[in-house]
């Protein structure tokens, strides 16, 4: 994780990018509020269990989404997303579902024996903070509309609408993407419109 940020700030220095531009000023605040969530988490958490987590070693993403759903419902909420596998169940287990009012998105479930519906296609790819994210939304949604959703259908103009706004210390790699820009919204299409906005590049 070090060598993206030392890459970052390199760039900066280097002039290959311009902090007076809003795109790249907003990078060094989402690295900004990752630093006091990474912090804040880890001195929630007992100093075993700090060490245990290894967080500076897994990705953080932050942000909030508000969809309307085909009942007229609307779910809606902050939310805290940590890479790593049984990460965010370490986390839940020592200082409950929320921290600083942003819900902490749990690991992702078994289905039918597997683990998800959203397909990944890089290894260690299960744990992604954008796994847990979408189909963690996917579970709040069919809460919601006490109906199942599938994975490889369109719901578009079923009457699903609104944002949702993913702040992630990473850029995603290819695998979020394929989750993000092509599952999701092959489901959901423009309906749902998801800004994805990331900090230091993956490599």
């Amino acid at each position: 994780m070090r060598e993206r940020y030392e890459l970052l700030i390199q760039g900066v220095k280097n002039g290959t990018l311009d902090l007076t531009k809003p795109s790249v000023y907003r990078r060094f605040l989402i690295l900004k509020q990752v630093k006091e969530l990474r912090t804040g988490l880890s001195k929630a958490v007992s100093s075993e269990v700090t060490k245990e987590l290894e967080l500076g070693q897994h990705n953080i993403a932050y942000g909030s989404y508000k969809i309307t759903l085909p009942n007229g419902k609307i779910i809606s909420g902050d939310f805290i997303s940590v890479s790593g596998k049984n990460v965010s169940k370490i986390i839940i287990d020592q200082i409950g579902t929320s921290f600083n009012k942003k819900n902490i998105i749990p690991e992702v479930n078994r289905v039918n024996k597997k683990l998800g519906r959203f397909k990944v296609t890089r290894k260690g790819g299960d744990h992604d903070f954008d796994r847990k994210l979408f189909e963690y939304l996917l579970k709040e949604m069919e809460k919601s509309l006490g109906t199942p959703l599938k994975v490889d259908a369109d719901y578009q103009g079923r009457g699903f609408s609104r944002k949702i706004v993913v702040n992630s210390e990473m850029t995603p790699c290819y695998s979020c993407e394929e989750i993000i820009g092509l599952q999701f919204q092959e489901m959901f299409g423009k309906d749902i419109q998801v800004d994805v906005h990331g900090g230091v590049d993956y490599q």
